[in-house]
Parts: C-alpha cells; structure tokens; sequence
C-alpha cells in the first residue's frame, strides 16, 4: 500500500530473489491498477525503475507482465501527466475533458 502511495520513490531496486509472476502482477498493479480511471489515479506516478541490481527484470515475469510494466514506468517519467496518460491509454473513450481540471 505504501508503494502504490509513494510519491518520492522513482527507484526501486532490489537483490535477485524469487519473486513469483503473482508478485510481479503485484507491482504491475501498484504502478497501475487498470481496474477503473479512479484506481489509475491513485495508483503509484512517481516510480520509474524497478528491477533487480543487475538492471535486469527478473525472468519470471511473463512477457506481457514486462511488457505493460515497460509501459507504464516510460510514462512516469513524465510525473504531472502520468495519471492522465495512463488513464486515456486504458480507457480511450473516456470523455478528457475533466481529465484537464485536475492539477
């Protein structure tokens, strides 16, 4: 809950361990919780790193898992559009107008 929250951290680097394609799912939906346009707001904008201290992802993460996580990250990167990007990328027929009130 901290990560998904997190408004500092844009790097998370961690030592090889066995983290599950379930716990990679986990992250994937901290930094983007694709359920509703409320759930990607509140999800985690800030980070833009998270891979093991080789720099490598860890190879259970399935291919479409790295795939949506690739995507999301290169979108933090730019923080003060990131919920709206990632809102509009999942949800294309959202009406953006109210979208642009938000700060």
């Amino acid at each position: 809950d901290a990560l998904g929250q997190n408004k500092s951290l844009k790097q998370l680097l961690f030592c090889d361990s066995d983290i599950t394609s379930k716990g990679w799912e986990a992250y994937l939906k901290l930094i983007c919780d694709t359920s509703s346009p409320n759930s990607i707001y509140l999800s985690n904008h800030t980070l833009c790193t998270l891979c093991n201290l080789g720099g490598r992802w860890h190879p259970h993460a399935g291919s479409s898992v790295r795939s949506s996580m690739a995507t999301w990250l290169q979108i933090n990167r730019t923080r003060n559009l990131a919920a709206k990007r990632k809102i509009l990328y999942s949800f294309p027929d959202l009406e953006m107008v109210p979208l642009f009130q938000w700060n």
